[in-house]
């Protein structure tokens, strides 16, 4: 801007995004156009990235031995892995680099002929390798993409690599690795539900407070929430939930201030608002489906039960686990993992798989299956909520797969049977019928 005579002149455009801040911009415009800017930029940013990526995937595209030195960097740094070398910040990132390179490459070429090509090359080894000593969550992300590609269709071939490279390994440790994540992952959602239970609840005790614990304050004041934070903290830091407490609490001192008028000066953060992350849960449970998909016996029943290995997981119980959190945490945030779950436990027992319908029936899936088929889920989609329904009818059909009377397995059906509400379940099919427009 020229400021001599008053005018100014806006400089001819150039190709991308501009700044141009007037003279007469307030303090929130001139903030407002910066951060636009600002996001601008890091789009542009982010789309040239890509492009170069792609660019470089079809370079490593052009031959076998391109994409050579890629796998042997990712050997390295599983080979430090295995070892119990700690790695460091570079060495991720070129492990993780690599990964989305080899994922990209099936994504853009997704045939058997690339997914068997790389399979010879060791990229499955060293996927699994991966996975079993991850040295951060973007990496375990990668190796997760990577191996859902190598999969990808049921690839049996692949399928065989995972199955002999952890049954070889003595220790099972990717499994275990897997097995801990989901768990923890779980365990994670759990506390997130809780939190959110406990702030609603106490949020529910103290309204009919509200106005009385609002007139012994001055109107016009304002409430520091540092010195707030302190004295709440050393009033019900012997009460446990602290956090849920401590939260609805502000929560409902910022309602009344804001009904009074007065000035509230707000936290960043609250409970109720805490968004559930399902993705690496997920990702799990997919590989899982597409490492036993086309009904894989020797992986269905390996998940369960690892013979000469020094360390054993029943990933199967663990998913039955799993689920019963899920049960006690559905919410629209859930249900598209429980759905999943439930898809990934059909995979495990479809073929069938014997050995795991005899196990299943032993724990209490059908009770918690019909549970969920007899539930009423108000928060959640309709059309989510019919497909988590069909889901749990999907894994019970599964189960009675292959079974024939007077045999081991004859008892599955009955102990179905004695699970099931034949009236209730008749009228959650015409529900979901109506609900549908007449189209399951």
């Amino acid at each position: 801007e020229n400021g001599g005579n008053g005018h100014s002149e806006k400089p001819e455009r150039i190709a991308g995004e501009w700044l141009f801040i007037d003279r007469h911009d307030d303090g929130l415009d001139v903030a407002s156009k910066i951060g636009s800017a600002v996001n601008a930029a890091r789009r542009k940013l982010e789309e040239w990235e890509a492009q170069e990526f792609q660019r470089a995937v079809l370079i490593f595209k052009e031959s076998e031995d391109a994409i050579r030195p890629i796998i042997d960097q990712l050997k390295a740094a599983t080979a430090e892995s295995s070892a119990g070398k700690v790695i460091d910040q570079e060495t991720a990132n070129i492990q993780e680099r690599g990964l989305l390179v080899l994922t990209a490459l099936l994504k853009a070429d997704a045939t058997a002929e690339l997914q068997n090509m790389m399979d010879d090359m060791g990229v499955t080894a060293v996927m699994v390798r991966t996975l079993a000593g991850c040295p951060n969550r973007r990496n375990l992300d990668a190796a997760l993409e990577l191996g859902k590609a190598l999969l990808d269709g049921g690839n049996r071939k692949v399928q065989t690599t995972i199955y002999r490279e952890i049954a070889n390994s003595g220790t099972a440790a990717a499994l275990v690795s897997l097995a801990q994540t989901m768990n923890d992952e779980c365990n994670k959602i759990q506390m997130v539900f809780m939190e959110q239970k406990q702030h609603k609840w106490y949020e529910e005790v103290l309204e009919p407070h509200l106005h009385e614990a609002g007139m012994a304050r001055p109107r016009g004041e304002e409430i520091d929430p540092i010195q707030t934070q302190n004295r709440r903290m050393r009033s019900v830091v012997s009460r446990g939930s602290t956090a849920a407490l401590a939260n609805a609490v502000e929560s409902a001192q910022e309602r009344l201030a804001e009904a009074e008028g007065r000035v509230v000066l707000k936290k960043n953060s609250d409970a109720s608002q805490k968004k559930i992350d399902t993705g690496l849960a997920n990702q799990v449970l997919l590989l899982l489906e597409c490492m036993t998909e086309t009904h894989y016996r020797e992986m269905q029943d390996f998940l369960r039960h690892q013979p000469a290995q020094r360390t054993q997981v029943n990933f199967v119980i663990d998913l039955v686990n799993n689920l019963l959190v899920l049960e006690r945490t559905l919410s629209s945030d859930t249900i598209s993992l429980t759905c999943q779950l439930y898809q990934t436990l059909t995979e495990l027992v479809q073929g069938p798989c014997p050995g795991n319908q005899r196990f299943l029936i032993g724990t209490n899936l059908c009770d918690v299956a019909v549970r969920f088929m007899h539930g009423e889920y108000p928060d959640c989609d309709i059309t989510d909520v019919i497909a988590l329904k069909k889901m749990c009818l999907k894994l019970l059909l599964a189960m009675v797969e292959g079974v024939e009377p007077g045999t081991e397995r004859a008892v599955i059906p009955r102990r179905i049977a004695s699970s099931l509400d034949n009236r209730k379940l008749v009228n959650e099919l015409d529900n979901a019928f109506d609900n549908m427009g007449g189209d399951l």
